[in-house]
């Protein structure tokens, strides 16, 4: 791809890796690809912020008490990609499909490989030794002898060879996705309880032995999940840079690198909007409350509680199932409305399921706030015996409950 014309004096990914494969007497190091990777043309994948627009784009044109766009979208902004995820997830609690993992396919799957995905396996085994990805795409790995791997069990006979020493001159013929990828979708990583807190098991220990071992080299990556920050600042050996700005405090070594010299429209924000709106399209016309929740969750999050309440109350009238996944969510009691909380809670399809710790302490709280004190204590008595033994993780299941019974 040459040298690019800018100020930055930013090179292809193929003259930027081999450089750094040069610096390190050809190898070997270690690969780590982010979503600027599958960015660019032709794959023109999504990058996770790109989602934000195109969902405050969507709901805004089902919901117009939304208001303007570009108002919806300045307030998700700050709001973290994978608890954006988590929440819209909550409004399928229950349900038999998971309808966010299939959002994350129609916007992941892809099948046109680009420079990078090429430069990337054509390294290997030439001063890579493996490569790891955060991407759900499979691209990289796509239409060559690379096998995907997106789990924990897939990753410990890795560690082993690492530990072994058996590694040395022979790469790994596999690309490791650390968040999962669309092969499996029901098992990405987009959410909130699994990239919120630090790697852990045989991906963090893969890491560990990577980071003793060879140069980590991040193609394209941000390096801002939560999980793996901590892992790439632990002591080690250098971690170098491939994108057009380095990460101060993180990089020892900075090659300014062009992943899309293509230049000219981008498309994938549009491609994500339509996405993300026949997504929306799709729940409307299941006609099971399924949007009604999920414009209740989106209004909520940006503190449109009123708005949330009214299509929270329009998923309840669908039917016990909705109404049990709502009240789940903590979309009712939270805005005011707990009689309603607990009229979804009393719902068959709850009862009929068995009552766990968590929902009686919700219910709880919400009969407390009904002003139903008596009942209250009880379902909290119960909630205690089925709830962790331990007080304080009592407490963190319900806090206002435990502050005020």
């Amino acid at each position: 791809m040459g040298r690019v014309d800018d100020d930055t004096g930013a090179v292809g990914l193929d003259v930027a890796l081999a450089r750094v494969i040069a610096r390190f007497g050809d190898g070997p190091v270690a690969v780590l690809a982010g979503s600027a990777v599958s960015r660019a043309s032709p794959s023109s994948l999504p990058m996770v912020d790109d989602f934000k627009p195109a969902l405050a784009r969507a709901v805004a044109q089902v919901e117009k008490a939304f208001g303007d766009e570009s108002t919806l979208g300045r307030e998700l902004d700050p709001i973290p990609f994978e608890l954006i995820m988590e929440s819209l997830r909550r409004a399928f609690i229950g349900s038999d499909k998971d309808e966010v993992a299939q959002l994350l396919v129609s916007l992941y799957e892809s099948e046109r490989r680009n420079l990078n995905h090429a430069t990337l396996t054509e390294s290997l085994g030439r001063g890579v030794a493996i490569i790891l990805t955060t991407n759900f795409d499979t691209l990289i790995e796509r239409d060559t002898d690379l096998a995907t791997v997106d789990d924990a069990d897939g990753v410990e006979p890795i560690v082993a060879r690492l530990e072994s020493g058996s590694m040395v001159g022979d790469p790994v013929r596999s690309v490791i996705h650390l968040h999962g990828s669309v092969a499996h979708p029901n098992d990405i990583g987009a959410f909130q309880r699994r990239v919120g807190r630090e790697l852990t098991g045989s991906r963090a220990r893969l890491i560990d032995l990577l980071r003793q071992t060879m140069p980590m080299v991040l193609v394209g990556y941000s390096a801002s999940d939560l999980d793996i920050r901590p892992l790439l600042r632990a002591p080690g050996r250098e971690v170098v840079c491939l994108k057009r700005h380095n990460i101060e405090g993180l990089c020892n070594i900075h090659e300014p690198t062009e992943l899309d010299p293509s230049g000219g429209p981008r498309v994938e924000d549009a491609k994500t909007a339509v996405v993300v709106a026949t997504w929306l399209d799709d729940l409307r016309r299941a006609g099971n409350g399924q949007l009604e929740r999920v414009l209740s969750i989106v209004a909520d999050m940006t503190g449109r509680h009123r708005l949330a309440a009214r299509h929270a109350r329009a998923a309840v009238g669908v039917g016990d199932g909705a109404a049990s996944r709502l009240c789940l969510s903590g979309a009712l009691g939270s805005m005011g409305l707990p009689r309603e909380a607990v009229r979804c809670l009393d719902a068959p399809a709850v009862l009929e399921g068995g009552l766990v710790g968590d929902t009686l302490a919700q219910r709880a709280f919400y009969r407390r706030n009904a002003g139903d004190f008596w009942r209250a204590l009880s379902d909290y008595r119960r909630a205690t015996t089925l709830l962790d033994g331990d007080w304080n993780v009592r407490r963190e299941k319900a806090p206002e409950l435990f502050d005020a019974l």
